[in-house]
């Protein structure tokens, strides 16, 4: 499983020692982990996926891990949707220079959350519903 490079994962409550697992597979440039019950203690171990281009991590509570996202600066697509992201959640996410495409509906990122994001040069597609 170490050559893998997608994985998707979703609705199969892993939590956090199971996600910390899947960090062990460098290969991956892409990863759905959507509904798993992952929270901001599992979301250290992320920033091993150096690879990895595409994460899908909706419905579960990221809050202050955003930090950890944000240092994965290879990302070129996240969906961080019902994810528990703040205002200062989303000024982490801000700072992935390759985004593209975001998903950070369903949120409480506010009018400051959304002028972080907003000042994000590359993203070509955004939704923000619900913030």
């Amino acid at each position: 499983m170490r050559q893998l490079t997608c994985l998707s994962v979703s609705n199969n409550n892993i939590g956090n020692e199971g996600f910390k697992f899947i960090c062990e597979m460098k290969q991956l440039t892409y990863l759905d982990v959507g509904r798993n019950d992952i929270n901001s203690k599992g979301l250290n171990h992320i920033t091993n996926l150096d690879k990895l281009k595409d994460l899908r991590i909706y419905y579960n509570s990221v809050g202050d891990g955003a930090k950890y996202i944000s240092e994965m600066k290879q990302l070129t697509n996240l969906n961080v949707n019902t994810a528990c992201i703040n205002e200062k959640g989303a000024k982490f996410i801000s700072e992935l220079p390759l985004v593209t495409n975001l998903n950070i509906s369903f949120n409480e990122i506010g009018n400051q959350g959304l002028e972080h994001i907003s000042r994000m040069k590359t993203v070509l597609n955004c939704i923000n519903n619900y913030n």
